[in-house]
């Protein structure tokens, strides 16, 4: 994977501190012309109206304000499209009059020519595994059997499943709002909505002689804050979708859905519905720019970092050491598709001793949560190293390249900038010896930049952003910088 000389680059870095269905047709003039082909369907809340219905595997073709009053939406397909995911959002619910804020997602079928429903229950089918998904099904009062793809609640359902359906989704929307609100995509937001909902009623039937169980609310929106990296208020919306059920149940469980719609736009039931839509959060503002919030260095937080200094440094155990070299980097809005290009500068200087390493060019990828799920070392990204300690005095201004692309280990969302010095038992005994120095000294000023090539960080993390530095040679533009103290003291045992 790498030479010697990489081997000992990766030394120096553990010796730091800190750390598709589209395309048109060809042919010839004798190739006869193509016949389009066309897909139709509903869409499911209650009906939508005005909503967007999106092609997720033929280039993401949008079809805007495609639904009508009762939902149906009809178009033709695009050159060579005949099977897809569907992805649709906006427009507004026909019975509660409320924006649609959520998502309703569809499974990869046929188009040609065929008609399909895009419901609550089409979306937990297309996200959650399959067994999990027919034992949800079954505990939200349906058959196992029921082929959702082609089960319009609201023309063929009972009462009981139209309200059942619309309480999913009410969980699944304000879930999803809470999670983009917080920063992240909307397609990573109502795959983890899902995902809660799924942990908690592949267990627990939602529905116990009629009742709605609503202590379940509450813990399927903590099993979403369990799997999201943000803070989304459990209470609010367990509360929310509790009052839609006290509200939808007194309305009336019983006949067929047609009949559950024609009670809630029933002038008597005026103050139930203004109940349910009092509970149906308006649009949710989320962030517009793509930008760090999250930044941790060696598992320690900005405000850690900050609040040390030399009469009050963080102190460690060498058992801790492990995990100082490590970096957290989290972005709201993010773009999957866009990686991040790091340069990362380290200063340390502990006593009469120092450590200075530059890490060129680190190629970070982000998950639809804002989460690192990946950290390359390019093949030729530069190292170089310089260091006044026993061991390491013989990389005086040594620069290396990497012979190939080099992954970091990344661990919810933590980036192990060490991660593959534990190759070489040679490397782990210079680690030790290098620990062994910097602990007899005492207390290491660690200077850390990082500078940026396509995002930015959030003002609210206070960074200083310095206009001009050099560490080695390499000059940092624009590049934010973190101090901190660190201090290392002897293992204790309890006898």
């Amino acid at each position: 994977m790498f030479n010697t000389k990489f081997k000992l680059t990766s030394f120096a870095l553990a010796s730091s501190l800190l750390v598709a269905c589209g395309g048109g047709s060809g042919g010839d003039s004798s190739t006869p012309p193509q016949i389009s082909k066309t897909f139709s369907g509903v869409a499911v809340d209650f009906y939508l109206e005005g909503a967007t219905v999106r092609l997720d595997d033929c280039n993401n073709a949008t079809f805007k304000n495609a639904t009508d009053k009762d939902g149906k939406f009809k178009f033709t397909l695009p050159a060579g499209c005949t099977a897809s995911a569907l992805t649709i959002t906006g427009g507004t619910d026909t019975v509660t009059k409320k924006a649609f804020t959520g998502t309703l997602k569809v499974k990869n079928n046929s188009l040609e020519n065929a008609t399909g429903v895009a419901s609550p229950l089409t979306t937990l089918q297309a996200i959650l595994p399959a067994a999990d998904f027919e034992q949800v099904l079954i505990n939200l009062g349906f058959l196992a059997t029921t082929d959702v793809s082609s089960f319009d609640p609201v023309a063929q359902g009972t009462a009981q499943q139209l309200a059942t359906v619309f309480l999913v989704q009410q969980l699944l929307t304000q879930i999803e709002d809470a999670i983009e609100k917080s920063g992240g995509s909307g397609d990573a937001a109502i795959t983890l909505a899902a995902q809660a909902l799924g942990n908690v009623l592949k267990d627990e039937p939602l529905l116990t002689g009629g009742t709605y169980n609503t202590d379940l609310f509450e813990d399927i929106v903590a099993e979403a804050v369990s799997l999201a990296p943000f803070d989304i208020d459990t209470t609010d919306i367990a509360n929310n979708v509790s009052t839609i059920s006290t509200a939808i149940t007194e309305v009336g469980l019983s006949g067929n859905a047609a009949a559950l719609v024609t009670a809630l736009n029933n002038p008597a039931n005026a103050s139930l519905l203004a109940d349910i839509q009092n509970s149906i959060p308006a649009a949710p503002v989320v962030p517009t720019v793509s930008e760090f919030t999250t930044l941790e260095v060696g598992n320690y937080s900005l405000t850690d970092l900050k609040n040390s200094n030399e009469l009050n440094p963080i102190l460690l155990k060498k058992s801790e050491f492990s995990g100082v070299p490590t970096i957290k980097l989290t972005l709201v809005r993010p773009n999957v598709s866009v990686s991040e290009t790091a340069t990362i500068g380290l200063k340390v200087t502990a006593g009469h001793e120092s450590l200075d390493l530059v890490l060129n060019s680190v190629q970070v990828h982000f998950n639809g949560l804002g989460q690192a799920t990946q950290a390359i070392l390019p093949k030729n990204a530069s190292i170089k190293v310089q260091s006044t300690v026993d061991k390491l005095g013989q990389y005086q201004n040594f620069s290396m390249i990497a012979n190939n692309d080099i992954e970091l280990a990344v661990n919810n969302g933590v980036i192990d900038l060490t991660s593959f010095s534990d190759k070489s038992n040679s490397l782990q005994s210079a680690f030790n010896k290098y620990y062994d120095q910097v602990l007899s000294v005492g207390t290491a000023k660690t200077e850390t930049y990082v500078q940026l090539k396509t995002y930015r960080a959030s003002d609210s993390l206070g960074l200083t952003q310095v206009a001009t530095a050099n560490v080695l040679g390499t000059p940092f533009t624009n590049a934010y910088k973190v101090d901190g103290y660190f201090k290392f003291k002897p293992e204790t045992t309890t006898p």
